[in-house]
């Protein structure tokens, strides 16, 4: 198990999209006769997962090949996730934030005091004081 951590930001439209993790691909193929176009999935070699932004309605189950309506895809590829070959797929943590937050500075441990987030510095002493409605939490947001 590695130590090493990897963050990347999906911009998405609240209520109406939705981030997915999955363990195959999702392409549009067209099946002849008529080019009729199709969702293929295949799956991913076992240390690999793949994140796609699709529309909250799109079907979260899907087989070998579906129809489309259309040449619309719902699934819209955002990049490859990895292990090394042999190993079992990276462990991932999906965080929805609008991230328009703010954290403690470096260095400083976060208390909760009345209401308010209270940055302490290592000598005891209170540097910053955030409202906890605008506080991160946990430095999700850097």
């Amino acid at each position: 198990m590695s130590d090493e951590v990897k963050r990347f930001t999906i911009d998405k439209v609240p209520y109406t999209e939705r981030i997915e993790v999955r363990d195959q691909s999702i392409d549009t193929v067209f099946v002849q006769p008529g080019n009729i176009p199709f969702i293929e999935t295949t799956a991913l070699p076992e240390e690999c997962l793949n994140v796609y932004n699709t529309y909250t309605l799109a079907p979260p189950v899907l087989s070998e090949f579906v129809p489309i309506p259309g040449v619309i895809n719902p699934y819209n590829f955002i990049r490859q996730i990895c292990s090394a070959p042999g190993c079992p797929p990276p462990e991932y943590q999906v965080l929805c934030d609008s991230c328009d937050c703010e954290n403690c500075p470096p260095g400083t441990r976060a208390v909760t005091c009345n209401g308010v987030v209270c940055c302490y510095g290592s000598d005891g002493t209170s540097v910053k004081s955030i409202a906890l409605a605008d506080y991160c939490g946990d430095d999700d947001c850097e």
